[in-house]
């Protein structure tokens, strides 16, 4: 409701100029004011006194308003304003004293609690001295300031307390928002990746492998090759338009399936050995099927293997699967494909580790509590 201290840190709103647009409170402190005129009333003043009067009154209303309608850095001359009213305004009627509670209020919200204590006491002593000299009694006008102002300036200081705790709950809630954007974008990216690397990488190889059959005159087999391409197509801009939207999610079991085929179509004898994980969280299950493609991938790509094996290992706290073959690969240069890998890895708590001396070998391993977590896939 109130702004926080001046910071350029904070955002800009509690810096406007219609800070108080929305704050229903706002005039309804005016009533307090209505003080003013008890000793009016009780006091003989009538003439340019009265007149006096009223002047200020409405001088003190109309700088209180404009508060509502100022930008935070000039607040304290409004502040100064009503301090100068409240004080020519004395001098005529002792109920003046409240408008030094009002001060109070925005000095409240505007400064720090030491520099507030310390603009109080100033506050507190000069209309101390201030009544003495007009020669008030101190229970009709220094004591109301004594015990109005503090207590109404606290309530500025917890209003800015709160205005500053709403402003970093506000800050921490957008931090989160551009987090989890920043992060769903990594998904996507990753995804689309792994989606579309797989796409093309079998497109390309369906492509070359109905060119081989024309050379040689099988044009039935080579049909069969396009139409197989032509669904493969369909089907990555499928996954691509599910990826965008959150939706495709792909699984372990099904990836399997397409690993066996796709070794299979390239001549690669292909074994899978070890009991696959039965119980895994959608995240782990879906975060294995897209590594497992990403592999399968790069090495139909870069290496020139006749045979590969998969296999699966647990212990009591570790799933380890495990992708090797028998070609020949000298180094591998990490990419996008394998930075994705070890960020869903990283994300599972397990790691990747890639060794080339004896034909490709991947190992990836996860711990057994993150993958177990869950119900069926």
């Amino acid at each position: 409701m109130y702004p926080p201290e001046h910071s350029p840190k904070l955002s800009p709103a509690y810096d406007s100029i219609h800070y108080f647009k929305n704050d229903r409170l706002y005039y309804l402190w005016l009533i307090f004011s209505a003080y003013y005129f008890i000793p009016i009333f009780a006091m003989p003043i009538t003439g340019w006194k009265l007149a006096l009067a009223l002047v200020g009154y409405v001088a003190f209303i109309a700088t209180y308003i404009s508060v509502r309608f100022l930008p935070k850095n000039r607040w304290y001359l409004a502040i100064a304003a009503m301090l100068g009213i409240a004080t020519a305004c004395s001098a005529i009627t002792p109920g003046a004293s409240n408008f030094f509670m009002y001060s109070g209020f925005f000095l409240g919200i505007i400064l720090p609690l030491r520099y507030f204590i310390g603009a109080v006491s100033v506050i507190l002593l000069g209309t101390y001295w201030l009544g003495q000299v007009l020669h008030y009694p101190f229970l009709f006008f220094s004591l109301y300031i004594f015990i109005g102002t503090p207590t109404i300036g606290m309530i500025g200081v917890v209003e800015r307390l709160r205005a500053q705790s709403a402003q970093r709950e506000q800050q921490s809630t957008e931090e989160i928002r551009s987090l989890a954007q920043s992060l769903e974008r990594e998904r996507i990216a990753r995804d689309l990746h792994d989606v579309i690397g797989h796409t093309l990488a079998t497109i390309a190889l369906k492509a070359e492998l109905a060119q081989k059959l024309l050379a040689r005159q099988q044009a039935e087999q080579a049909a069969e090759e396009l139409i197989q391409l032509q669904t493969i197509t369909r089907d990555g801009l499928r996954q691509v338009r599910e990826t965008i939207s959150g939706v495709h999610r792909s699984n372990l079991a099904t990836e399997l399936i397409n690993l066996a085929l796709r070794m299979r179509e390239q001549g690669i004898q292909f074994k899978q050995t070890g009991k696959v994980p039965s119980l895994m969280n959608q995240e782990a299950d879906g975060a294995l099927a897209l590594i497992l493609r990403e592999l399968t991938t790069n090495l139909l790509r870069h290496s020139n293997a006749s045979q590969c094996g998969l296999t699966f290992n647990q212990d009591d706290t570790t799933v380890t699967m495990t992708l090797k073959d028998n070609g020949t690969l000298d180094n591998i240069t990490e990419g996008n494909g394998l930075l994705g890998i070890r960020q869903r890895l990283h994300a599972l708590g397990g790691q990747l580790i890639i060794t080339t001396e004896r034909g490709y070998c991947a190992n990836i391993s996860v711990p057994k509590n993150i993958v177990n977590s869950g119900a069926p896939a």
